[in-house]
């Protein structure tokens, strides 16, 4: 019990100066409510962007305390402590998760998660033309879907411009159709095979589509290199700006020095793409 209490407090310490704002309601399904967390950092901090995480593993959504999110104690919390440290708002994004719900479900719940994340941005001084996305493995496609999909969920007709302004996708299947075989492994794959294309993001790619940084490890066998080389080759084709990392010797999932230097990545490609624009605040 004394271990679990100290646990608790030196959690609520790290974010003494964090303002969290937990399950945001951005819809329902099923008499169910999709949630979000809004994690802000002190408002000194604050840059006026927002990135979202696109909370999804094998397009299982679980939830999580965001104070466990970004507490030091949780060996997955860096990039999320790094973001707040530079000055972002992190949305902890939720979708509805397998086996109940399929992959096209959730590419439907995360375009409606980031219209209302739009609509309701400048109530917490964050511009929504400001926004990025980013995600490991099935939440890296989520936020490539963002990025080159072109709906935001709230009426389903397509923007002149993707809901977010640049993304960042770990180790992330483009493609779906080479996996619907196995949907015994993973539930979220046992839809129709007509769709796939429909929700894969190499094959929506245009000229407008988000700047993308894809972050892959060359031993990755359960989602190939090549997912993120041909998003890579598409992105170009268009002229999207697009940078691919290849981390040498890693596999699905990056070790503790590999993913420091991934982290410090997204920081940098962020602070590029989603720097204020220069006529921000009636500048010119």
């Amino acid at each position: 019990m004394l271990c679990v209490c100290v646990l608790n407090v030196l959690t609520n310490r790290c974010h003494a100066d964090t303002e969290i704002i937990p399950d945001v309601v951005y819809g329902h399904k099923d008499g169910m409510a999709l949630t979000y967390d809004l994690c802000l950092p002190e408002a000194e901090k604050r840059n006026g962007a927002g990135v979202l995480f696109m909370v999804s593993g094998a397009w299982v959504s679980r939830w999580v305390d965001p104070k466990t999110m970004l507490s030091p104690l949780n060996p997955m919390s860096r990039p999320f402590r790094l973001m707040i440290d530079e000055g972002y708002a992190i949305y902890f994004v939720r979708h509805g998760s397998a086996p109940r719900y399929k992959v096209p479900d959730a590419v439907a719940d995360v375009q409606r998660a980031v219209g209302h994340i739009r609509e309701n941005a400048e109530v917490h001084g964050i511009d929504p033309d400001r926004l990025g996305a980013t995600g490991l493995s099935a939440g890296g496609h989520l936020s490539l879907v963002l990025g080159t999909m072109g709906k935001d969920g709230r009426d389903g007709a397509a923007l002149r411009k993707p809901p977010v302004a640049a993304v960042v996708a770990w180790f992330p299947p483009t493609d779906l159709e080479p996996y619907l075989d196995r949907a015994d492994e993973f539930a979220a794959l046992d839809f129709d095979k007509r769709e796939a294309r429909a929700i894969s993001p190499r094959y929506h790619v245009d000229a407008c589509d988000a700047p993308v940084l894809l972050l892959h490890g060359d031993k990755d066998r359960l989602v190939p290199l090549t997912h993120s080389e041909a998003m890579a080759e598409a992105l170009e084709s268009k002229g999207v700006p697009v940078e691919l990392v290849v981390f040498p010797n890693q596999a699905h999932g990056f070790n503790d020095g590999e993913g420091a230097r991934a982290a410090q990545l997204m920081i940098e490609f962020f602070d590029t793409h989603l720097a204020p624009s220069e006529n921000s605040d009636g500048e010119s």
